[in-house]
């Protein structure tokens, strides 16, 4: 007995004389001596000491006293994530999700994760949660990923607060709720998260569960956009741009597009030629334009390639090309982008920079009107008119006609009248 307490009080001894090497270390990292702690770190993190091992695994990861090595950095979050240290387990799970320093791996990445999160991580329960509402690693679950981000939300996490907006505003995992993703958005929001006071403005724009303001909009854009954040550039650049809770002005609009743009951001990319294709804020510059435009087609933005196209198309800033035009408006209309369809049928109807070819005239004419593009449904009902491109229906022209004449269209009410039908239906 007399034994067991000595080799007792021998590690009490030990564990404090560690705990004191550890808290020694930490003081100075705090003095801002990063050599000088790492060395201490990793003498202590060598002896096992969990708490060591995952500040070595930090300074590797960021570089702070010793050249970054995120292939170390795993090894030591490794040691220590196994030992059931949940914030090494996060980490750890972080460098596998990106494969960085070790091989891209999810279900691992995942594994890590999830362990980190029952043991109450908030950024783990959040990271888990993105592992199951994106399939990666896991079975995608939306539902289980709601449950994890609302552990961590309700810990206060920020990301984990955003997370959980983002799901009720998009209906991911439970019934689409703008009230309680405004509610989130706002605590995330408060602890100057850019993403979610970005996120907050838009609710406030569009009068999604709140009610509509522009200026409190505009307030939510600034402060993420006084952040860096690419995307609340942009939006605070189309407020200025169309005098929403501001006046309008196009050079304040303009500046914010040109930041937007210049961090890489596809939107304000896109939105930066538009100002240049169309002279506002600055001289019309084509050139400019079609540069910018480039940037955000590049990048697969499907606004960006129709626009692209249409460039190639109008020989504006650059030499016509009907078989270039015809490549962007493909990527375009590919993702669904309804103009670019409609477009790209009018190229193979007329054999623009494509072969001549009416049935798959009649193919992108009709993905254009099925979500509900009136020159898509135009064209449509003109091939089913002449049985071009498929066989000849006078009904489906008709109903393709009245579809596009209720919202407007004139060559579609021309049409009907042409075929002695109302050009326009009543209820």
């Amino acid at each position: 007995m007399k034994r067991l307490l000595l080799i007792f009080a021998l590690y009490l001894m030990t564990a404090s004389a560690a705990w004191a090497d550890f808290e020694s270390a930490s003081e100075t990292f705090q003095q801002g001596d990063y050599e000088a702690a790492f060395k201490e770190y990793l003498s202590i993190a060598g002896d096992g000491h969990t708490l060591g091992q995952f500040n070595v695994g930090i300074m590797y990861e960021q570089g702070l006293g010793v050249e970054q090595n995120k292939a170390l950095a795993a090894n030591w979050y490794r040691r220590a994530a196994e030992k059931g240290n949940a914030d090494a387990q996060n980490n750890l799970g972080g460098l596998l999700r990106l494969g960085e320093g070790v091989a891209q791996d999810y279900a691992e990445a995942a594994l890590w994760f999830g362990r980190a999160a029952v043991q109450g991580h908030a950024i783990g329960q959040k990271n888990y949660g993105d592992m199951l509402r994106k399939g990666q690693g896991v079975k995608k679950d939306r539902k289980e990923a709601a449950k994890w981000y609302r552990l961590s939300a309700e810990q206060g996490a920020a990301w984990g607060q955003l997370s959980l907006g983002r799901v009720y505003e998009k209906g991911q995992g439970v019934e689409v709720n703008y009230e309680e993703a405004a509610k989130w958005y706002r605590k995330a929001a408060g602890q100057k998260l850019p993403l979610a006071q970005n996120n907050l403005g838009t609710l406030y724009r569009k009068g999604k569960g709140v009610p509509q303001r522009y200026k409190i909009a505009l307030s939510w854009y600034r402060k993420a956009a006084r952040q860096h954040h690419a995307l609340a550039q942009k939006n605070l650049g189309d407020m200025y741009r169309k005098g929403l809770g501001a006046a309008k002005n196009y050079k304040k609009a303009l500046k914010n597009y040109q930041d937007s743009a210049d961090q890489g951001e596809p939107w304000g990319q896109l939105s930066l030629g538009r100002m240049y294709a169309q002279g506002k804020g600055v001289e019309r510059d084509y050139e400019a334009a079609l540069s910018w435009y480039r940037a955000a087609a590049k990048q697969g933005l499907a606004p960006a390639q129709s626009l692209l196209g249409f460039m190639y198309r109008a020989g504006h800033g650059v030499a016509k090309d009907d078989a270039v035009a015809a490549r962007w408006l493909r990527a375009a209309a590919e993702q669904g982008h309804a103009w670019s369809q409609f477009s790209l049928g009018a190229m193979y109807e007329k054999g623009l920079g494509v072969g001549k070819d009416d049935a798959k005239a009649a193919e992108w004419y009709l993905a254009a009107a099925e979500q509900d593009e009136a020159w898509g449904q135009y064209g449509i009902g003109r091939m089913y008119e002449r049985g071009a491109g498929v066989d000849p229906n006078p009904d489906e022209a008709l109903e393709w006609y009245r579809k596009a004449a209720a919202q407007g269209h004139e060559p579609a009410e021309e049409a009907l009248l042409r075929l002695g039908q109302p050009a326009t239906t009543t209820q």
